[in-house]
């Protein structure tokens, strides 16, 4: 049969068309109440199976235009609702002229049943509605109440959902602060869009001197070309890891283990997170090479004791002497 299907929602469109496609039925999809009439205008179906909730036209304005249209009005007309399921609302659907009142979700075989037996008793001439026919001012007070009370409660709906978005990001905001690693998000210009309190402690940098600010000047020279790379890799949805150099606020050189990852809207990625962790204070820059002198003094000097004049056997005191310095250099 010639099946008129009407839903605004895309998925549940396509669930429906392809369930009675696999029984062996033509379908005809519309988007709302007023797109199915004209294309029921053009070509009359078997039946007609709507969702209520809809822009223009909802499920229950489209049964009653179609039971008073003069081509349409015998066919049948199965209202299919996952938001209208109050029991006053399947009074007011059957009362509309609908032939049955279905809630989402419903089983394949038990939907085409449903629709098949519609079918069968509009062909029989069963009497498939006993109810007399609302009057117009009737049908608009019952109409309206039920759109006052279904916008009611998605008005409440949505204050509950605004609540619970408000807690999950009050948590978010403070595991975001106490966390013990530096985390901050870029924009796809590699501005600092936010960052947590931890730079304060790490880098020396207050979070309203960073955010809104480009994020190069906070790594050394030498990595701003990996850092770049590093964004770019992200912003095309790429997961990287690496090691950065940062720049305290006092000219300090901290190295730092980075993760960053792309921040995704729909199928593109527009920012991204990174996650610095504090390498143990290990040296850079002038700090390593201070370092590697100072080994490479100690290592001259121990050969010195050992092969000096003493014939290989270094003194007490020399030997005191030099772990000293080595000590020293260590609390430096």
């Amino acid at each position: 049969m010639k099946v008129l299907i009407v839903d605004d929602n895309d998925q549940s469109l396509y669930l429906l068309r392809t369930q009675l496609e696999h029984a062996g039925h033509e379908v005809w999809p519309a988007g709302d109440g007023a797109e199915a009439l004209a294309v029921a205008g053009k070509r009359t179906p078997d039946a007609i199976i709507t969702d209520i909730l809809m822009p223009r036209l909802d499920g229950f304005a489209l049964c009653r235009a179609v039971r008073d249209h003069a081509t349409l009005a015998n066919v049948p007309v199965l209202l299919y609702s996952a938001t209208y399921t109050d029991p006053k609302d399947r009074a007011f659907g059957l009362s509309v002229g609908a032939d049955r009142y279905l809630e989402k979700p419903i089983d394949a075989e038990d939907l085409l049943s449903e629709l098949e037996a519609a079918v069968r008793e509009r062909r029989e001439g069963v009497a498939v509605r006993t109810e007399t026919p609302l009057e117009e001012r009737t049908y608009l007070r019952e109409y309206n109440e039920r759109l006052v009370r279904k916008l009611e409660d998605r008005m409440l709906a949505l204050e509950r959902s605004y609540r619970e978005l408000a807690e999950s990001e009050r948590r978010y905001h403070e595991l975001f602060d106490v966390a013990s690693d530096v985390i901050f998000t870029l924009d796809p210009d590699g501005i600092v869009s936010l960052v947590n309190r931890r730079v304060l402690e790490m880098l020396g940098y207050h979070t309203t001197e960073l955010v809104g600010r480009p994020f190069e000047p906070l790594v050394t020279a030498s990595h701003r070309v990996r850092a770049r790379e590093s964004v770019q890799q992200a912003l095309s949805g790429q997961r990287r890891t690496l090691e950065l150099d940062f720049l305290g606020v006092d000219g300090r050189v901290l190295p730092m283990h980075v993760v960053t990852v792309p921040l995704w809207q729909g199928q593109r990625p527009t920012g991204l997170m990174g996650i610095a962790r504090d390498l143990g204070g290990r040296a850079t820059g002038a700090t390593a090479d201070r370092a590697h002198e100072d080994r490479g003094r100690w290592a001259a000097a121990l050969r010195e004791l050992v092969n000096g004049p003493t014939g290989g056997t270094p003194s007490r005191q020399a030997l005191l002497a030099l772990a000293d310095e080595i000590a020293g250099a260590t609390r430096a």
